[in-house]
């Protein structure tokens, strides 16, 4: 083994290309400058990279070697001198040795089920594998269902004593989900494990749901990522009477949350303190404005941000936003951003109350009542630099319905000025019942609507006048060049009454766009 790779020096003799590195460089008191960075940079990545090369043809070797040695039981001499390997090249022998022998990459799971099952080959590779606390960075569990599950999962983690587990445990969605029992995944994973999970992604019944939130404070403290389902259920997750729980308080690492939950649980969000969250998806049922607010002002970090079912937003509630300067400051990261109201709210004015300057993408519906695009209009004058997503969504449904259009405004051409707040959004939808102009689609050939548009869905009486803007979008493609303004139009979906489709054959004029790149389907009304 050792007369495989002696030394760097013989990697730089078998790469002409590096040029050798200087002796005079590499002492801790010298200063370099930039070409003797950029030097020791060229140097280092290209023996890196023969490295990387090397270690994996020796791991192949080796875990040709082990898998040989396995099957005539001669385990404790084959594994004797891999316990002084490098810790990259020994993960990558477990994994061989178990698998077949591939140049491809594998995935992280993939490799991880591959040490798993080489702690079940025999009790020196299973000594081995535990002995080595680096090789269990990262544990998945998935689909365990049964108590034997649970306990094989708990010894082997128990053992494994230095390791961050990741628990990813999605329970069966099928029948079998009756039968399963949310103790189990309690007793054997979560309670004696919570400190060391980073991910944490569980379905629960709303007792099991009660015993989690229940755990002391800290129990998370290493948690990263939180998908928290619980069963649709008219029992409460906090009864009045409940002390208030403490587990998810202190867990300063948490950046990713995901809530679904229908019965109530503002006391639960309320004793929580999330300062690094950037992703935070919300679905409870009737989330108070109140609670709105409060997680606005803790999550400093927050850039995606989807909440269903908010309640109560007036002209109380904008007020009391004047008067917190800190909820606008917390929110400039904020780019992708989805609210669903219930019940009649000033909702617009919130929007108008906050500030995001980077705000990309925006989704919004209402459970109880159609909403008025009108009413957006200076939230789109403020984001105008940034915004190129507005979306209304279909009452009571989370499908995005409108682009740019409002239900109660007929006609495409009142939203102009709306639309001019916009020069960057690259897809637009109109709702199958509102019909596009000729005249419009003038506009949007010559760049002066919708300049940035790539992807279009909208109804039309007359086809010819869309194939002859989608061929001008891209003459002008070639005319501009490398200067180009105004892209193309890459894909539509054009809605058309079955009198419109009977009297035209359009497969040459489909044909003739798809061999430039546009993907055209058209369909009947």
């Amino acid at each position: 083994m050792a007369t495989l790779i002696r030394s760097v020096e013989e990697i730089e003799l078998m790469n002409p290309h590096i040029p050798p590195l200087d002796p005079k460089i590499g002492h801790t008191n010298d200063i370099l400058d930039n070409d003797q960075v950029l030097h020791v940079q060229a140097h280092l990545s290209g023996a890196l990279e023969e490295l990387e090369q090397w270690g994996h043809q020796l791991a192949i070797i080796l875990a040709h070697h082990a898998r040989v040695a396995t099957r005539v039981h001669r385990c404790n001499v084959a594994l004797a001198p891999y316990k002084k390997l490098p810790i990259e090249i020994m993960k990558e022998i477990l994994v061989l040795a178990v698998g077949p022998i591939s140049s491809l990459p594998l995935s992280e799971e993939t490799e991880l089920d591959a040490r798993l099952q080489v702690t079940q080959v025999c009790a020196a590779w299973r000594r081995i594998a535990f002995d080595t606390p680096q090789l269990w960075d990262l544990v998945f569990s998935r689909n365990a269902s049964n108590l034997s599950a649970f306990k094989l999962g708990h010894s082997w983690w128990s053992q494994c004593s230095g390791s961050r587990l990741l628990l990813n445990m999605e329970l069966p969605k099928s029948n079998s989900r009756s039968s399963f029992d949310d103790n189990l995944l309690f007793n054997y994973i979560i309670a004696p494990f919570s400190s060391r999970l980073r991910s944490l992604q569980v379905l629960l019944k709303p007792s099991i749901a009660r015993k989690v939130l229940a755990l002391p404070a800290g129990s998370f403290y290493a948690l990263k990522k939180l998908t928290f389902r619980v069963e649709s259920s008219n029992e409460r997750i906090l009864r009045p009477d409940q002390d208030l729980n403490t587990a998810f308080i202190f867990t300063p690492h948490l950046t990713d949350v995901e809530v679904f939950v229908n019965s109530l649980l503002d006391p639960w969000l309320l004793r929580v303190t999330w300062t690094q969250i950037s992703r935070l998806i919300l679905v409870i049922q009737d989330l108070s404005a109140d609670l709105l607010l409060l997680l606005f002002s803790q999550c400093t970090m927050l850039r995606i941000c989807a909440i269903n079912s908010v309640k109560d937003i007036d002209d109380n509630m904008i007020k009391r936003i004047s008067t917190m300067p800190i909820i606008p400051l917390h929110l400039k990261e904020l780019t992708w951003l989805q609210i669903n109201f219930s019940g009649p709210t000033n909702h617009s004015y919130l929007f108008s109350a906050l500030s995001l300057p980077k705000l990309s993408t925006f989704r919004v519906s209402n459970n109880d009542q159609p909403l008025d695009m009108s009413e957006y209009v200076d939230l789109i004058g403020s984001t105008t630099s940034t915004l190129n997503a507005f979306q209304i969504l279909e009452v009571g449904k989370n499908e995005p319905l409108w682009f740019l259009t409002a239900p109660s405004l007929p006609k495409f051409n009142v939203d102009r000025t709306l639309i001019s707040y916009l020069p960057h959004i690259t897809l637009f939808t109109v709702p199958p019942n509102h019909f596009i102009q000729p005249a419009e689609l003038e506009e949007i050939a010559s760049g002066d609507l919708l300049p940035s548009v790539t992807q279009l869905e909208f109804s039309t009486e007359e086809i010819e006048p869309v194939f002859k803007m989608l061929k001008k979008r891209l003459s002008l493609l070639r005319q501009k060049g490398s200067q180009l303004t105004v892209p193309p139009i890459r894909r539509v979906l054009l809605r058309c009454p079955d009198s419109t489709l009977k009297n035209l054959d359009l497969e040459d004029m489909i044909n003739d766009l798809r061999q430039q790149e546009v993907n055209i389907k058209i369909v009947s009304l």
